[in-house]
């Protein structure tokens, strides 16, 4: 997972089918300049397909430091991301998953309980700068790295 020299993050993935809170989602992160790159995929087989391209080393793929995670997707949806994420041993890594979803059926609860141990925190969107800082500065407390520099 990279670092830069500038004190921010080197990479944070976004993967989220929905245009409008994606578009909300990295203009904050952009405006927060938490991270040297933001990337973004609609569904957990992209973000499956990025993970390993990045961790192949392929140019223009970064290995995220934090993955902000929506939960609610066509095709590969988030819970079948995690357990995919898993078996592929990318669990293992140092990544921070951040779930997100726009609220969270009664029926999920049970099945959100069994990610707790991959996912740092679960989220109703829209997500804010606060807890944005929130996440970025545990991420970075548990990975020895010094506070973020106050860029805004």
């Amino acid at each position: 997972m990279e670092k830069d020299s500038d004190n921010r993050l080197g990479c944070i993935l976004l993967v989220e089918d929905d245009e409008l809170s994606a578009t909300y989602l990295t203009d904050l992160l952009a405006k927060m300049d938490i991270a040297r790159v933001i990337r973004r995929v609609q569904d957990g087989a992209e973000a499956l397909d990025y993970i390993q391209k990045a961790r192949d080393g392929e140019d223009g793929f970064c290995d995220p430091n934090i993955i902000f995670l929506d939960l609610h997707m066509p095709n590969i949806n988030g819970f079948e991301f995690l357990k995919r994420y898993e078996g592929e041993s990318f669990g293992q890594s140092e990544t921070y998953i951040v779930a997100t979803m726009a609220s969270l059926e009664a029926d999920e609860l049970k099945e959100v309980a069994e990610y707790r141990r991959m996912v740092e925190t679960f989220v109703e969107k829209p997500i804010t700068e606060s807890i944005i800082k929130e996440v970025v500065t545990k991420y970075r407390l548990e990975h020895g790295l010094p506070a973020a520099a106050n860029r805004h």
